[in-house]
């Protein structure tokens, strides 16, 4: 059985990974929808 603190270290790094992984999809989206925004004002 772990200890409890060895668990919330183990989530915290996992909530890390999953917090980076967010970024980098709500980035991609963001820069999506600015370049669909220029092209729109383009035209």
């Amino acid at each position: 059985m772990r200890s409890a603190k060895t668990f919330l270290q183990e989530e915290r790094c996992d909530m890390g990974d999953l917090h980076w992984v967010i970024s980098l999809i709500l980035g991609t989206i963001v820069a999506s929808m600015l370049m669909l925004a220029n092209k729109i004002k383009e035209h």
